[in-house]
């Protein structure tokens, strides 16, 4: 069994190597986000959530382990709600960094858009499942077992669900599964979104804008008691708490109280009290998880802990964090034994050390993978945009 207390403990001191660590690739040329772009401290909390996600796996594998190789809930509501926690302020992180698309109405770029989120997203799915697919070849190359069926592969790359690859039942462990939470990013971009923009477009100026989130909120909130529900109306909610979000952070007001110590000592506590709820999408805790939200988006800091390099350069890996630990704890348990090779009283060490690892390579996949597509991305975007515009909108352009 594990005790949480002392999990949560090495959790934090793996969190504080992972941002000295952090600190020190961007001193060594990891490039950061523009002040002026940032929205509040996201950019400071992405990474610590994507590591809360690692931690919740670690968590899973060290019970699987201690257990004799069965999967058992994990004790107490608090580590439970590492994982689901975070990927719920993930989804509130993505309604607030897209609202601003929302509030263009008409005048929202589409080819940008979805040209920037394709290639955002896909360049490391695609070598992710690659690597996945060779570890698999690895492992059955002595038994010959590998079948090839393309069928598994599509469904892993509309990010619908995660059947196993090539013959081999526990593809789905080699990335922990978390191509789920992609699959409702990706409803959002489709299907959400527009039609928030449309809602955008018919209001024009004849309302405040917030009653689009706080629309969604509330008939999201109905629809989940409605016998045609379905499962997008579950997280529907927190991405209107992360467009409301971003409503709250441009009135002043808000900003001045998110400065304040009282605002962080609230905050937390918010966040504290969301994780020991025994359901983390249950109304009561999407409200506490977006109460902490809202003071991050507005700009609260956590006593300065979000605001600093090493915060913000995990931040900007936070991507390759999410997608790409999963391998490391799989080859970590599975191909280098770490359960055999540490006595049970010690296992948890293996924590920091596989952070360690996850955040050098994710650094590795941004740098030679991430920023390469995102950059192809504006361009392709930039020359089809150009492309598709009109002589007379030319000229527009380029003049002074």
């Amino acid at each position: 069994m594990i005790d949480a207390g002392i999990f949560l403990a090495v959790v934090a001191a793996s969190f504080a190597v992972a941002t000295i660590l952090a600190r020190a690739l961007k001193l060594l040329g990891l490039s950061l986000p523009d002040e002026s772009r940032r929205i509040g401290c996201i950019d400071g909390l992405r990474g610590y959530l994507a590591l809360g996600v690692c931690a919740y796996h670690f968590a899973r594998w060290l019970q699987f382990m201690n257990n004799g190789g069965q999967w058992v809930p994990l004790p107490g509501s608090l580590l439970n709600s590492l994982g689901p926690g975070a990927v719920a302020l993930f989804f509130m992180v993505t309604g607030c960094v897209f609202y601003p698309q929302i509030l263009r109405g008409a005048r929202v770029r589409w080819v940008p858009l979805y040209i920037g989120r394709l290639f955002r997203i896909y360049p490391l799915v695609l070598v992710s499942i690659a690597l996945i697919a060779l570890i698999i070849v690895a492992r059955t190359a002595a038994t010959g077992t590998v079948t090839f069926a393309a069928a598994p592969f599509v469904r892993w790359l509309t990010f619908w669900d995660q059947p196993p690859l090539l013959g081999y039942d526990g593809a789905p462990l080699l990335n922990a599964k978390v191509l789920w939470s992609l699959w409702y990013e990706l409803l959002f971009y489709t299907l959400v979104l527009p039609a928030c923009i449309l809602a955008r477009q018919a209001l024009a100026d004849r309302g405040p804008t917030w009653v689009i989130p706080a629309g969604l909120l509330v008939g999201s909130l109905v629809l989940r008691h409605s016998p045609w529900t379905v499962p997008l109306v579950t997280y529907l909610p927190l991405f209107a708490i992360g467009m409301l979000a971003f409503e709250l952070r441009e009135r002043r007001w808000a900003r001045s109280l998110a400065a304040s110590p009282a605002c962080t000592v609230v905050a937390l506590i918010s966040l504290l009290l969301a994780m020991l709820q025994a359901v983390p999408y249950a109304p009561i805790s999407m409200i506490l998880y977006g109460l902490f939200f809202v003071a991050i988006a507005c700009g609260n800091d956590l006593w300065g802990t979000l605001r600093t390099s090493g915060a913000i350069a995990l931040g900007e890996c936070s991507f390759g964090i999410y997608l790409l630990h999963g391998i490391v704890l799989d080859v970590a348990f599975v191909d280098v034994g770490v359960a055999a090779i540490l006595p049970v009283g010690a296992r948890l060490i293996a924590l920091p050390i596989l952070i360690v690892i996850t955040v050098l390579v994710a650094t590795c996949a941004y740098a030679l993978i991430e920023r390469p597509g995102i950059r192809a991305g504006r361009k392709l975007a930039a020359l089809l945009s150009d492309n598709r515009m009109r002589p007379r909108d030319q000229a527009i352009e380029v003049a002074p």
